[in-house]
């Protein structure tokens, strides 16, 4: 089955190459990151997903949602206008999980960034995300092998698919993830 997928706030160089990249580049970071509290990001992304479920008539979407803050250009704050940014990354999740269920496609996110063990971890402790989001986002794995999909399998999420990424989540083993009521398969 078909997934379109379309990076957000992180791996935005295609929306900061597109558009006015000072206007919506993430302030201290790199052009690859967006800053999603802009009032024009929400507007040219949401136009890209509907370019894409629309081209596709997909059930599922898949937002990606890794490495978020990922090349700072100096020091790294926890804050950014004077809102924790793990704060902000829950509210745009729910945003764009809110969009996409009213469009008729079901979200899929890489799970590293609520991973206290990968990207979820210090400074930003987004890990603490992972308790409030919606159960029944797709987490597609990034890394820690079966004891990371078993720890969102006891979190309550309804769906995960292990992914390519086998330097990081390593090669999972369908037949040992039988008792895992979540767990529904490989994909690429």
């Amino acid at each position: 089955e078909y997934v379109p997928a379309m990076s957000g706030a992180s791996h935005a160089d295609y929306m900061l190459t597109r558009i006015d990249r000072q206007s919506l580049a993430l302030p201290g970071y790199l052009y690859w990151d967006a800053d999603p509290t802009h009032p024009n990001f929400f507007p040219y992304l949401f136009a890209l997903y509907d370019e894409l479920i629309g081209a596709s008539s997909a059930r599922y979407f898949c937002t990606l949602e890794d490495e978020w803050w990922h090349k700072p250009l100096g020091p790294v704050t926890t804050e950014q206008n004077g809102r924790l940014r793990r704060d902000i990354f829950y509210d745009i999740i729910l945003k764009e999980h809110g969009y996409l269920n009213a469009k008729g496609a079901r979200m899929i996110m890489f799970s590293d960034m609520i991973q206290r063990a990968h990207n979820g971890g210090k400074p930003f402790d987004n890990y603490l995300n992972a308790e409030k989001l919606p159960r029944d986002i797709v987490l597609a794995g990034w890394s820690g092998g079966e004891e990371a999909i078993r720890h969102f399998d006891r979190l309550g999420y309804r769906s995960q698919w292990g992914i390519f990424n086998y330097t990081a989540m390593g090669i999972l083993d369908p037949s040992k993830l039988k008792d895992v009521r979540s767990f529904q398969g490989l994909g690429a």
